[in-house]
């Protein structure tokens, strides 16, 4: 069995502040975690490959290339593997260790 888990890289909601003139949130500086809603949804998919290891997982998520990072998390908590879809139409995947990108054949979304 495959197993999908979407996840997004968010703000710490601990340490926001919102732009008085934009009403925007204030992201510089404030560090970065994945969405805890999703992360249980991980948490269960790897409870679910723990019982069967015929389960692999795949964390799949959209964001800037710094959401790597998260997806590096997600494959050390036992992932077996990541997409990244980055703007415009490019991807990554990792593996463990990550790869320095996607062919050009996966490149075309």
């Amino acid at each position: 069995m495959n197993i999908v888990v979407l996840a997004k890289q968010v703000p710490d909601s601990t340490e926001i502040t919102v732009d008085k003139n934009t009403g925007t949130l204030v992201r510089d500086g404030v560090p970065s975690i994945i969405n805890p809603d999703d992360l249980a949804g991980l948490e269960a998919a790897l409870e679910l490959k723990d019982k069967n290891p015929d389960v692999k997982v795949t964390v799949l998520s959209m964001g800037p290339p710094q959401a790597a990072g998260m997806l590096q998390e997600c494959i050390a908590r036992g992932a077996d593997g990541a997409v990244l879809l980055t703007p415009p139409g490019r991807c990554r995947y990792m593996r463990h260790q990550p790869h320095t990108g996607c062919s050009p054949e996966e490149n075309r979304l």
